[in-house]
C-alpha cells in the first residue's frame, strides 16, 4: 500500500512539474507575442472604428435632433396662428435662440481667429531674422550699418561692410568681389 502511494506521489508530482512546463512556455508565447508587447497597435483598428462610429452615432442624432426640432417648430407654428400671445412667446423664444447662435458663432470666430493668429505668429517666429541667424546666417549691412547689402553691386573692393551675426556684429573690408550665377536654380 505504501509503494502504491509513493507510486501515486510520484505519478503526481510528474503531472504537476509537466503542467508547470506547458504552462511556462506559454508564458513564454504570450509574452512573446505582439498583442502584449504593443497592446495599442492591436486596440488600433477597434479605436478607429469607435472613432468611425461615434462620429456616425453624432451626426445622425444631430441629424434626428434638427429634424424634431424643424418638425416641433412647424406644428408649433400652425397653431400659434391661431394665438397672438403665442406668437409672441415664439418670437421670444426665436430672438433668444437667435441671440444664443450669435453668442456661439462670435466665440467661435473670436476663437478661430485667435487660432489664425497664434499660428501667424508661429510662421512669422520661424521666420524671424533672429532665429535664421541663431541657425549660422548673417546679415550684411553697409559701413553706417543702416542699409541692407543684397548684391555684390552694392559694394567695391575697399568698402567697410559690418556683418551681423547672431550673438554681435563683425566689422569687415571687402577684399573682393565675385558675382555667381543663380539662375539655374543652384
Amino acid at each position: 500500500l505504501q509503494h502504491r502511494v509513493a507510486q501515486q506521489q510520484e505519478r503526481l508530482r510528474g503531472a504537476l512539474l509537466r503542467r508547470a512546463a506547458q504552462e511556462r512556455e506559454r508564458l513564454a508565447r504570450l509574452q512573446r507575442s505582439a498583442v502584449l508587447r504593443q497592446p495599442q497597435r492591436a486596440l488600433q483598428p477597434h479605436a478607429q472604428r469607435l472613432d468611425g462610429l461615434t462620429r456616425r452615432l453624432t451626426a445622425r442624432t444631430e441629424a434626428r435632433f434638427a429634424s424634431g426640432r424643424d418638425k416641433h417648430a412647424r406644428l408649433h407654428g400652425r397653431l400659434s396662428r391661431f394665438y397672438p400671445g403665442a406668437q409672441l412667446q415664439l418670437a421670444s423664444r426665436q430672438l433668444g435662440g437667435l441671440d444664443g447662435r450669435l453668442n456661439a458663432a462670435m466665440t467661435a470666430a473670436v476663437k478661430d481667429g485667435r487660432q489664425r493668429l497664434l499660428g501667424s505668429l508661429r510662421q512669422l517666429d520661424a521666420l524671424s531674422p533672429l532665429k535664421v541667424m541663431a541657425r549660422g546666417y548673417s546679415l550684411v549691412y553697409d559701413e553706417a550699418g543702416q542699409k541692407l547689402i543684397k548684391s555684390v553691386h552694392e559694394v567695391a573692393e575697399g568698402d567697410g561692410i559690418v556683418v551681423r551675426v547672431n550673438d554681435g556684429s563683425l566689422e569687415c573690408r571687402v577684399i573682393q568681389t565675385t558675382e555667381e550665377d543663380n539662375r539655374s536654380g543652384a
